[in-house]
């Protein structure tokens, strides 16, 4: 009867025991559940529409902005799209370049581009990679962007998820190992085809997907526009906050931009980088406490920088405001950090620092 009873004690146990984990699995699970759920929601792609766009634009008289063919209802830059700077009034138009294969004249574009210190962003594709990577290199040397325009150059409105992702992973992975450097974190779609599901994949990935507000009939190398109607395009169809389409496979193009550029600057107008006013704010604080004079220059330190490996450099005055290398002697000292852009983030600025180092 003993045993029995102690065996009956022992299942009272195992019961209450077993409760116990029903009970605590009631509690889980729907966590873990979740959990599920919120990482599916992220990558799931099926609720937006695959139904194929093919971007067009509207151009308008007297310099005013081109009208985008966005899709009713669609605001494109919440969609991690553009096609031009839309919030400036600025005279400043933004040069982009497609680079589907080398014909010979890359070299002469950058060598005006250089003259005129303009900066342009250049889509380069696999096999333009390939091909000419010590080109890239020299975008990359002389502050130009280069971004990613796939690696076989499909219409990614026709592309499965998967195709997607690997025509953009391939590119940015064949132009770090042949050329040493980071791919910038803009794609311009090969004929401008999308769909609201490519669009998402794209920003997904982290990239910004650039259209244009000008264009023209420059990409048949043995169909070219002449060098005078690409002068005159511009002439009569810029517009403050352009973004307009070349391709550096025309010689219409290289023969034309030296004038383009010149007749833009007359006009008042600057070259701007398209990271200008599609990447965040980025964000610089940093700080120096007041010391007293010990022969050593004072120490600034970096309290929050989102632009991790950018360089930073300090600008320091004394109580005259004379510019100083560093603050060594007893007196009053502002200081304000910058730093460069990065992929993700623009350039940043501090706000001014008063620090003082007292006598002995």
């Amino acid at each position: 009867m003993k045993k029995k009873q102690s065996y009956g004690a022992v299942g009272k146990i195992l019961s209450l025991f077993v409760i116990v984990c029903l009970l605590v699995s009631s509690l889980v699970l729907p966590v873990y559940a979740g959990t599920l759920k919120k990482s599916k929601v992220k990558f799931d792609y099926s609720k937006y529409s695959t139904y194929p766009y093919s971007w067009y634009m509207v151009r308008q008289e007297n310099h005013k902005k081109t009208r985008g063919g966005v899709p009713a209802g669609w605001n494109l830059n919440d969609k991690g799209a553009w096609y031009l700077n839309s919030d400036t009034k600025e005279k400043v138009i933004y040069l982009t370049f497609d680079c589907g294969y080398e014909n010979g004249y890359t070299g002469k574009i950058l060598d005006t581009l250089k003259k005129h210190k303009a900066h342009a962003i250049f889509f380069v594709t696999g096999e333009y990679i390939k091909e000419r990577p010590d080109l890239i290199k020299k975008m990359k040397e002389e502050g130009h962007l280069v971004g990613n325009h796939t690696m076989h150059h499909p219409n990614l409105a026709n592309c499965q998820v998967s195709q997607i992702k690997s025509e953009i992973t391939e590119t940015a992975k064949l132009m770090k190992e042949l050329t040493g450097y980071d791919m910038d974190l803009f794609v311009r779609p090969p004929a401008g085809g999308y769909s609201e599901q490519s669009l998402a994949v794209l920003k997904d990935m982290g990239y910004h997907t650039m259209f244009w507000s000008m264009a023209y009939c420059d990409w048949d190398a043995n169909a070219q526009p002449g060098k005078q109607y690409v002068i005159d395009h511009f002439n009569r169809y810029c517009h403050p906050g352009a973004m307009p389409l070349m391709h550096v496979v025309s010689k219409s193009n290289a023969e034309a931009l030296d004038t383009v550029l010149t007749n833009l600057e007359k006009a008042g107008y600057r070259f701007g980088t398209v990271d200008e006013f599609t990447l965040p704010e980025g964000t610089l604080e940093i700080s120096c406490k007041n010391k007293k004079y010990d022969g050593m220059a004072a120490k600034i330190k970096v309290i929050k920088n989102t632009n991790k490996g950018a360089e930073v450099t300090f600008e320091i005055r004394n109580a005259k405001g004379k510019k100083v290398r560093e603050a060594v002697k007893p007196g009053r000292y502002t200081v304000v950090a910058s730093v460069d852009a990065t992929r993700y983030y623009k350039a940043a600025m501090s706000r001014k620092v008063s620090f003082k180092i007292t006598e002995e």
